[in-house]
């Protein structure tokens, strides 16, 4: 097999930014920047800037975000090779723990302080690499093997370098325990697959002994910063991390300055870590997120990390709902702290540093609405009234009504509405635990997420995702009804997304992933040949195996075929998906009328009602064809004779000057076998010419 060695090494940078590189091994101008989630999450953002370093390499420069050419070496990758042989040797599966570290490790401590949610959201495929990611982990974090880096053997998964980066951050950042491990990640490929994915660890960490005594050392710590935080209410135990990490963490101002590599990425120092922030003191938020996620999911919270285009912070699970907690931000850096930004909602700062990258973290993304109490200083969450105790879910109106749950006093027989503090809360049932909901649910929730963010490029109000998740869940909605809701939502028709932006855009949707080349090209064949309809599309999504092998893996229901509109739903302007502008083909083909039918370009309000009848089928191709020629501006404006006529006509519906001897025979035909002008139209417009040209725009030809 020959190997064709690509790195893509990524990193945060120390501001928590993100640095990504994309890159050929051998020759670093041989294919440039490929196109990756990262950059056009961020094109919003700042204008790009290209320069070259000291090494000749291109860096690409985006506000914070930064990507370069760093390669795999040849060596990594017989590494790879030769230890994945020596595992099979071994009779090892892939992402199956050798027999010495399930004797020796404290797997269940380590385990302990990852969070699941992305994890829950992901595919079959993305949980294989999550898996092999840990167990790979595992097999370094208490043995005294000396190792460079982490490797994990994707080559039997189908991730290319265009998505890989996406994958290999959620699994970075679902596992923050693993301290040593870098932020860089590193692909070698064939053809255009990844077969082994690097993860290079801090210099220190990569001697064994020395990674045996760190990781012995930060037991330790994880279990005295959690002393007192492992039981109680969920938000005493929130406050008391919080609390721990800001009274011992100091943000150092000096990492703002440079990277954590050297020139050549041979040298890299783990200050972003949550090593960094328990052991030195000090660090960036990137170890303060880090940090936080351990101990808030050692402490039997559920926490993960999130990054924005320059920051990064966590979200906290708490009675039913997501919150952010920002220990970076809450930090005063002189042994004083704040709870500013402690169960806040996602827009609390309306700048970039907590606006999340979609593209990026689109499936794996927890909303987080509310704002459980407001101000700068604690305050307890929790009231009792009554006979039972509760806990405020929304304090902050400008965000909704005044929500609580029930956490103490019983199940059931509590009020709608409860009263505290002059303010008014809708009781929205009982939550004893504060456990995260189970995973069917949990999936069915990512799966409504998803499709707002994928399809209309917006997260959804929290009402709405609530509302839809619950119906999916109970049944009282289909799969099919509540997506084909969305697709074929006003909101989205207004997107105006050709042909193949509305089906990438159903692939990532639907299914959570990119589309496969084969099904891809017969679905758009189907659609620009055979004038296959959206809604028909739709519907062959919904009734494959793969969505409702989905709907069965989450407990939805497939539900009922889409309701198929007489010819089907087309665009009508300039797609709007990035980078592309192409106009919709009724568009191209009214304007087209105009010029080859009257000879004039369109006036705008006549260009907008003939696209608007045409794409809502009032008209079809034959009678738009009809209208034009032989309205009073054609027939007595114009007054061109018929052999005019006939050159208008091919032109107009053939998009071509007449053939010699069709032009002839058309000629003969109105001359001496008494043809009308609208015989020989309808003539045209029975070809199998036309007949494509219709299914290609996406209307009934008319009979």
């Amino acid at each position: 097999m020959k190997k064709n060695l690509m790195g893509r090494f990524l990193a945060t940078a120390l501001s928590a930014a993100m640095v990504v590189g994309a890159f050929p091994a051998m020759d670093a101008s041989a294919s440039g920047i490929e196109e990756n989630a990262v950059k056009a999450a961020t094109d919003a953002y700042a204008e790009e800037v290209v320069t070259v370093d000291a090494q000749g390499r291109e860096i690409h420069r985006q506000g914070d975000v930064v990507w370069g050419i760093v390669p795999v070496s040849e060596e990594e990758e017989a590494y790879a090779e030769s230890y994945f042989a020596s595992r099979a040797a071994a009779g090892l599966a892939d992402g199956e723990l050798s027999e010495s570290v399930v004797n020796t490790t404290d797997t269940a401590f380590w385990k302990s302080m990852r969070c699941d949610y992305a994890y829950d959201q992901a595919d079959a495929r993305l949980k294989t690499l999550f898996d092999r990611y840990e167990a790979a982990c595992l097999e370094l974090v208490e043995t005294a093997t000396d190792a460079g880096e982490v490797v994990v053997d994707a080559s039997d998964l189908g991730f290319t370098m265009d998505n890989v980066w996406l994958v290999c951050q959620a699994a970075k950042i679902s596992h923050p325990q693993y301290y040593f491990v870098s932020n860089y990640m590193g692909a070698s490929r064939s053809g255009s697959t990844v077969t082994y994915l690097y993860f290079p660890l801090y210099n220190e960490f990569t001697s064994g002994s020395a990674r045996v005594a760190a990781s012995a050392a930060f037991k330790d710590k994880v279990n005295s910063w959690t002393s007192g935080a492992t039981s109680g209410r969920l938000v005493d135990r929130e406050k008391k991390i919080n609390d721990v990490v800001c009274g011992n963490i100091y943000y150092d101002y000096d990492c703002l300055d440079y990277r954590d590599h050297d020139a050549d990425y041979t040298e890299l120092d783990w200050n972003q870590s949550a090593y960094s922030g328990m052991f030195d003191g000090k660090t960036v938020c990137a170890g303060y997120a880090s940090a936080t996620a351990c101990l808030l999911n050692r402490a039997g919270l559920e926490s993960l990390n999130i990054t924005s285009v320059d920051h990064q912070y966590n979200a906290v699970y708490l009675y039913g709902q997501w919150y952010q907690l920002d220990t970076t931000w809450n930090d005063g850096n002189g042994g004083s702290w704040s709870y500013e930004y402690f169960n806040k909602n996602d827009d609390t700062d309306p700048g970039s540093s907590h606006d999340y990258l979609p593209e990026i973290w689109g499936f794996c993304y927890p909303e987080q609405p509310y704002d459980s109490t407001v101000g700068s200083s604690f305050e307890s969450p929790y009231f009792t009234e009554g006979a039972f105790t509760y806990f405020k879910v929304n304090d902050n109106s400008s965000l909704g009504d005044y929500l609580a749950v029930v956490i103490e006093g019983g199940e059931t027989g509590f009020p709608a509405t409860v009263t505290n503090g002059g303010k008014t809360y809708r009781v929205l049932g009982y939550d004893g635990g504060g456990a995260p909901e189970d995973e069917q649910v949990k999936q069915i929730r990512a799966f409504v997420s998803r499709l707002y963010t994928v399809i209309l490029g917006r997260a959804a109000e929290a009402d709405g995702l609530d509302d839809w998740t619950n119906r999916l869940a109970t049944g009282a909605a289909s799969a099919s009804q509540v997506a084909g809701g969305i697709i074929f939502s006003d909101e989205f028709k207004q997107k105006n997304y050709c042909n193949e932006h509305f089906l990438q855009t159903l692939y990532l949707g639907l299914f959570n992933r990119a589309y496969d080349e084969g099904g891809y090209r017969d679905w758009l064949n189907r659609m620009e040949k055979e004038g296959l309809s959206r809604e028909r599309v739709v519907n062959g999504f919904f009734q494959g195996d793969e969505f409702k092998n989905l709907c069965a893996a989450y407990g939805m229901s497939v539900g009922e075929p889409w309701a198929d509109a007489e010819f089907g739903t087309i665009p009508k302007g300039a797609c709007s998906h990035a980078g592309c502008g192409k106009q919709a083909p009724v568009v191209t083909w009214v304007t087209h009328l105009y010029g080859t039918a009257l000879h004039r370009t369109p006036d705008a309000g006549g260009l907008e009602d003939w696209i608007n009848w045409t794409a809502s089928h009032k008209y079809t191709g034959r009678d738009v064809i009809t209208f034009f020629f032989t309205s009073e501006e054609y027939v007595n404006v114009l007054k061109v004779n018929d052999d005019q006529f006939l050159t208008d006509l091919y032109n107009a519906i053939f998009d071509r000057d007449p053939d010699a001897g069709g032009f002839a025979d058309w000629q003969n035909r109105m001359k001496n076998e008494g043809y009308s002008r609208v015989d020989v139209i309808n003539g045209f417009a029975g070809s199998e010419e036309f007949r494509n040209t219709c299914h290609r725009i996406g209307i009934n030809v008319g009979l």
